[in-house]
């Protein structure tokens, strides 16, 4: 399965290569950053592109799965940019306690740490969401 991260934080590297992401199958395919005139740049041959593409990403690759690693400040804007562009599913690893809109599954955690532990509780939310 496939994901997208919005990031502007130093975590964005180790996730994008955490190798929990890669034992549950998950691949990071593009990042964005919230951040405002931001010039598009790479992470390890990952393109980062402004937050205001991930709409026309999202429908087209129909991404549903979304990480975001933001500084707190960005977080539940972040949030709102994954809600608004489909997502039914978001870990949020940027340290702060996010409120998630109805119908999408939403793990809030602090590091990478516990990553394949959240990757098990969101596919199991998103599970018993379809139900």
């Amino acid at each position: 399965s496939e994901a997208f991260l919005i990031c502007n934080s130093k975590q964005a590297k180790k996730i994008i290569h955490a190798k929990e992401l890669a034992q549950q199958g998950i691949k990071v395919v593009a990042a964005f950053d919230p951040s405002p005139n931001l010039e598009p740049y790479e992470i390890d041959a990952i393109k980062v592109l402004s937050a205001d593409r991930i709409d026309s990403l999202s429908d087209r690759m129909h991404i549903q799965f979304m990480i975001i690693a933001t500084e707190k400040e960005q977080a539940q804007h972040a949030a709102n940019i994954a809600a608004n562009a489909g997502a039914k599913a978001i870990i949020n690893m940027s340290g702060v306690e996010l409120v998630f809109p109805d119908g999408i599954a939403g793990i809030n955690t602090n590091g990478i740490e516990k990553l394949e532990e959240d990757i098990a509780k969101i596919q199991a939310l998103m599970a018993s969401n379809t139900r």
